[in-house]
């Protein structure tokens, strides 16, 4: 992954840039079925295209957005968001099986996941040692998670290209 700039496994595949005890955990469950929100894409979205029934993911970054519109599967929906999701309500509906929180503003995609989590449904935050918090710095999202009574499991470790530890939680 460091040699390549982007995280992918021994066999140049796409993985997460979660850490490997998270893409490990992961890999050992069946999402064939499964509907993934996704907030920030990346070699995620191709990761989790390839496992799921349908993936809805939200990019921010106009530059790679378009780069991820060459190379989506059929069953991605990409949209091109700015960071605090105006307008997202409008294109997107239902339930999902699981949301990652990995890009944009993530104390707001904290909040709006919560309306689209289906009742047996995960939600994955990525760099939940990074202390993201709400725009007057007062609560970070890991806290604001336990206020609505998620209970949370820390995956700590290295990810793919990555000098330091990090944590991604579910």
């Amino acid at each position: 992954s460091a040699l390549k700039s982007k995280a992918v496994d021994k066999n140049y595949q796409p993985i997460p840039w979660y850490t490997y005890s998270m893409i490990d955990f992961l890999s050992s469950k069946n999402f064939t079925n499964r509907r993934i929100l996704e907030f920030g894409g990346g070699q995620s979205t191709f990761w989790w295209s390839r496992r799921c029934k349908e993936i809805f993911t939200y990019e921010d970054n106009q530059l790679w957005f378009s780069h991820l519109k060459k190379k989506i599967g059929k069953n991605t929906y990409l949209f091109h968001s700015d960071t605090q999701l105006d307008g997202f309500e409008k294109k997107v509906e239902g339930l999902f099986d699981v949301i990652v929180i990995d890009g944009l503003d993530r104390f707001v995609c904290a909040q709006k996941a919560l309306d689209y989590l289906a009742p047996s449904g995960a939600l994955i935050l990525d760099n939940s040692d990074a202390g993201y918090s709400n725009e007057t710095g007062d609560m970070s999202v890991v806290r604001y998670l336990h206020t609505k009574k998620f209970n949370r499991v820390d995956f700590y470790g290295f990810a793919p290209g990555v000098i330091l530890p990090a944590c991604t939680s579910i």
